[in-house]
């Protein structure tokens, strides 16, 4: 996923900038939430089965309270929306029959590890999530159990549903949600360059493409990431890439395409470090390919389009502002839905409320006080003898 190679050439030629998440306080920030959804999808798998189901909620929670704590607004942008069909088809479809490809392979192993689990009484204890007791598991059966949370890691499938739960939680918490103008980092970056919002959040490398090819091309932008370090923060501009990079918008868009992306195939033995000689003696990958012809498929010109032509749908009318909590709707989602117990609602509202009044009482408008005068009482004989 991304620019393959673009971080570590950021940290070669350019730098990020690390600073702590209070250093953005006052700020709203649109987040490429697709990432989280992944990332709390594959530590639910970790969770017992009782707390799978709950505890992507619980890390959007925590998500949002750390940034309110530090007085930010979080705008959660996700994936969503009917993508034209234009060139970037050609591209995207690769991409569609990788992720088919992995729920087979995910459900083939899934499948297996049932079959057998039905057959042995061994482990009755150890589920399909690799959470029990494994000391009297047979090797065949650790073995797939190994292959299957492997491939459950490495390429997570996210279903509708799942990723429905988390926008709607999010909503009922008051949250702004963006879910149907296109891929995430794209409306993210837009929003940005419209000056919707002052920095981009996104650990997907594409934003800073899309930071850089979207138009207007001088409305420059920062994206931030989170660093190793857990308290601290990522972060990069545009400009300052391609200054320190000396490209143009259009020689570090070929840059990014000959370094490898998600939108067509890569030359064989070119990688980051030589796609950045070839751009900066050619210009251009027409200009190199007249000097040196490949004869595999190559559709650099498809994946231009996806970065220059991205799909957005109109921001004009997007409401950024946090609402208040559905406390009604979300009682409902979590006992009667989700099947939890009333202590893990109660546990949610209690949690947000108290963010929630803190962060309204930083940003309370200031009370207007309006001068008091001092009445003057009438005294007839003061007021006589200051006249004569």
């Amino acid at each position: 996923m991304g620019i393959k190679g673009l971080n570590a050439s950021i940290k070669k030629y350019s730098n990020f900038i690390e600073k702590n998440l209070s250093d953005y306080s006052n700020k709203t920030i649109a987040i490429d939430s697709e990432i989280l959804v992944y990332k709390f999808q594959i530590r639910s798998y970790k969770q017992t089965e009782y707390d799978q189901n709950i505890y992507h909620l619980y890390a959007f929670l925590n998500h949002a309270i750390s940034f309110l704590k530090n007085n930010i607004i979080p705008i959660y942008v996700f994936d969503g929306g009917a993508i034209p069909i234009t060139k970037q088809d050609n591209c995207l479809q690769k991409r569609y029959l990788h992720r088919e490809k992995s729920k087979v392979k995910i459900t083939d192993l899934e499948n297996k590890f049932m079959n057998i689990s039905q057959k042995t009484t061994d482990f009755l204890d150890l589920d399909i999530n690799g959470v029990g007791s494994i000391s009297f598991a047979d090797p065949d059966t650790l073995d797939i159990l190994d292959q299957l949370l492997k491939a459950r890691d490495s390429n997570p499938v996210i279903t509708k549903e799942f990723r429905a739960e988390c926008k709607y939680f999010l909503k009922l918490l008051g949250l702004p949600v963006l879910s149907n103008n296109g891929e995430a980092e794209v409306v993210a970056v837009k929003l940005a360059k419209n000056k919707l919002v002052d920095y981009v959040w996104s650990e997907d490398s594409d934003a800073i493409a899309y930071g850089i090819s979207i138009e207007p091309f001088n409305e420059y932008i920062k994206i931030l990431k989170p660093s190793d370090d857990f308290n601290k923060i990522l972060e990069i501009s545009s400009q300052k890439v391609l200054e320190d990079l000396s490209l143009t918008p259009n020689e570090f868009i070929d840059y990014c395409i000959l370094s490898g992306c998600d939108y067509c195939n890569t030359i064989p033995r070119i990688g980051p470090i030589t796609a950045l000689k070839i751009i900066k003696e050619y210009k251009t990958i027409e200009e190199y390919l007249k000097k040196h012809p490949i004869r595999i498929d190559f559709n650099y010109v498809d994946a231009r389009s996806v970065f220059f032509n991205p799909f957005v749908n109109d921001l004009n009318e997007t409401s950024l502002k946090i609402g208040s909590l559905d406390q009604l709707n979300l009682r409902q989602f979590i006992t009667i839905e989700k099947g939890k117990k009333p202590f893990h609602v109660n546990n949610i509202i209690n949690k947000w409320s108290l963010v929630i009044n803190e962060y309204n009482l930083l940003n309370k408008p200031p009370k207007i006080i309006e001068p008091k005068f001092k009445k003057f009482r009438y005294h007839p004989k003061l007021t006589i003898d200051m006249f004569n």
